[in-house]
């Protein structure tokens, strides 16, 4: 998770337990008339449980034994087939970068100018024929710690390089 992302759930946790503490020490100055109509939508307090006399103990949501084995069993017997697909796309995936060459084109000149953010950057590799996308680049860089530390200067690179080699080339891991 980014740094951002992180501070900005962090940011959201702390605005809700204002938001919280704000409505429980505001609660006892609100009016009564209030306070009767939201008893009158039958609202269940807090620690109390909510009786419901519509349903019958027998339609409860108690299951028996064999149900529950049975629904054990297609639970396991759909993450099974789950895990399946999962390693076929993981291997498929394996093969096609596996498959890929590694560092063998040509060479290119790349010149990364003070200043300049992991999305131009980016842009720029694309430019050039080094990425395929930009975006997802510039996201490996924000994601693997790598777009706070992008050094400025002159780098030779080739076609065919991985995300990791270029940015290992350019910079380095925080």
């Amino acid at each position: 998770m980014s740094k951002t992302k992180f501070r900005s759930l962090g940011i959201g946790f702390l605005f809700s337990a204002l938001i919280l503490a704000a409505v429980s020490f505001a609660w006892p100055l609100v009016p009564d008339q209030y306070k009767e109509q939201l008893n009158e939508w039958n609202l269940p307090k807090i620690g109390e449980t909510y009786d419901n006399p519509e349903v019958k103990p027998s339609e409860s949501s108690e299951i028996s034994t064999e149900e529950s084995i049975a629904l054990e069993s297609s639970l396991k017997q759909e993450a099974a087939s789950l895990e399946s697909s999962l390693s076929a796309e993981q291997t498929s995936t394996t093969e096609n970068e596996s498959s890929k060459p590694i560092a063998d084109g040509k060479p290119v000149s790349v010149t990364i100018e003070n200043g300049m953010i992991s999305i131009q950057i980016a842009n720029m590799l694309k430019e050039k024929g080094l990425i395929d996308d930009s975006q997802k680049f510039a996201e490996y860089l924000e994601e693997e710690g790598y777009a706070q530390t992008i050094w400025v200067g002159t780098y030779e690179l080739r076609q065919g390089m991985t995300y990791e080699q270029i940015a290992n080339t350019i910079g380095h891991k925080q």
